[in-house]
C-alpha cells in the first residue's frame, strides 16, 4: 500500500494518504514515519484519505497488534486526538469505520469517518470545503 503523509503545523494537522492495496503494516510504517517528523505532535489532528484504495489486504488480529503497539508507545498519552476519515468508497469507509472501532477503544482518539472531504475537513476544523484547497493554502 503506498503512503504518504504531510505534517502541516500551522494548522496542527496531519494529512496521510493511502493508494491501492491497503494493509495494516504499511499504516503502522506510515505512522512511524509521522511520528518521527521533527514538526509532528501527539496533539495534531489526523486526516485519512482513503479515497483512493481498492483493496484491503489484512485481518482483525492484525489491527489488534497494531492497535496495542500504539497503546503501549504511550505516545498518544495525556493527548486528545480528533481523527477524520475521508473514505467514499464502501471500502475505504469500512475501513475507517475498523479503525475507529478498534483504535477509539484504547486510544485518546475521537475518530469520525465521512464519505465526502467537506465533512471530514470541517471536523477537524478546517475551513476550506477541498481538499486542494487545504494544500493550496497551506503549500
Amino acid at each position: 500500500m503506498p503512503a504518504n503523509f504531510s505534517v502541516i503545523p500551522e494548522r496542527r494537522l496531519v494529512y496521510m494518504k493511502f493508494f491501492s492495496d491497503a494493509h495494516i503494516s504499511e499504516c503502522h510504517a506510515t505512522i512511524a514515519k509521522v511520528m518521527a517528523h521533527p514538526e509532528w505532535q501527539p496533539s495534531f489532528a489526523i486526516l485519512v484519505d482513503n479515497s483512493e484504495l481498492t483493496s484491503y489486504i489484512g485481518d482483525f488480529s492484525e489491527m489488534q497488534v497494531f492497535c496495542r503497539e500504539l497503546e503501549e508507545s504511550r505516545v498518544f498519552e495525556g493527548a486528545c486526538v480528533p481523527v477524520a476519515y475521508f473514505a467514499p468508497s464502501d471500502l475505504g469507509f469500512g475501513i475507517g469505520r475498523m479503525a475507529q472501532q478498534m483504535l477509539s477503544a484504547s486510544l485518546p482518539f475521537e475518530i469520525y469517518v465521512f464519505r465526502d472531504e467537506m465533512s471530514a475537513l470541517a471536523c477537524l476544523g478546517q475551513r476550506e470545503l477541498h481538499l486542494s484547497a487545504l494544500f493550496a493554502a497551506t503549500s
